[in-house]
């Protein structure tokens, strides 16, 4: 509805982990997965980027004219 395109989540969050989620078991230990939230947005078409991909995202995003 407000026209996103993109997001930039906090890798590692069983919710917005987009990359890496943690394993549940409490000792910092992650995997490879995308969090409830990494993989909805995903399935209505935004484009997930993870803290650590804000050069690549950026890349995605139109540049005002000079």
């Amino acid at each position: 509805q407000q026209g996103c395109q993109f997001a930039l989540l906090i890798d590692g969050s069983p919710s917005c982990g987009s990359q890496m989620i943690y394993d549940g078991s409490f000792n910092g230990q992650k995997h490879t997965g995308e969090g409830v939230t990494a993989a909805l947005l995903r399935q209505h078409g935004l484009d997930v980027f993870a803290h650590t991909e804000i050069e690549q995202l950026a890349k995605h995003l139109p540049h005002p004219a000079t």
